[in-house]
């Protein structure tokens, strides 16, 4: 943009001899510094920047990366025939000693029944016996349900250990043969494609 300077014109003055002639003079040059002083200030607004469009958010692949994969290992345990071996075994002994338990009870049930009846045609000495056999008997039936609690307890945590490891060495030989970097489990995630379920192509390794 142009910048018009206005400069002032002087009027010199030149004497002569016979009469005053009145002349224009030539504009001077004012300094850089009252020339920056008297320049107008732009009237036009600067021309605005243009518009930066929105960064675009990349279309998702098409296929899943295959560097992992995610299993839902409870479903696959459950569908472990050594899961089906171990879940049989621990409800046979469970139904073992719940019958033994359920034995004691019985006796116990009978002592106490017999005591309360007893009571009237029994001597002192025979009604202390059998108070004193039903007490022992009562302390034995409870300490079988504390031994039974315990013993399932861990034999619970023993088949669970051994259907992880079991499963997790067939997780990873599905891994390596079929190039995976890495397997997760499905209850660890928080969101995935699930795309990178390879639960039923493992389950089908069992077959």
């Amino acid at each position: 943009m142009k910048r018009m300077l206005i400069a002032g014109f002087t009027s010199a003055m030149i004497l002569t001899a016979s009469c005053v002639e009145e002349v224009r003079a030539e504009p001077e040059t004012p300094p850089v510094a009252d020339a920056i002083q008297a320049a107008p200030a732009p009237t036009s607004t600067p021309e605005p920047m243009p518009a930066t469009e929105p960064a675009t958010v990349p279309a998702p692949a098409q296929q899943a990366d295959r560097t992992f994969a995610v299993v839902d290992l409870e479903l696959f345990q459950s569908k472990m025939p050594l899961m089906q071996q171990k879940l049989k075994l621990f409800n046979d002994r469970q139904d073992e000693l719940t019958n033994q338990i359920m034995a004691k009870q019985d006796e116990v049930d009978e002592l106490h029944l017999n005591l309360r009846h007893g009571r009237i045609v029994w001597s002192e000495d025979q009604t202390a016996s059998k108070t004193a056999e039903l007490s022992t008997q009562q302390m034995q039936l409870e300490r079988m349900r504390q031994d039974t609690q315990y013993e399932l307890l861990t034999l619970q945590n023993s088949i669970e250990n051994e259907i992880r490891l079991d499963a997790l060495k067939s997780i990873e030989a599905f891994r390596a043969a079929q190039g995976y970097g890495a397997i997760f489990t499905t209850q660890a995630m928080l969101s995935y494609d699930p795309a990178l379920d390879v639960t039923d192509q493992i389950i089908a390794t069992l077959e």
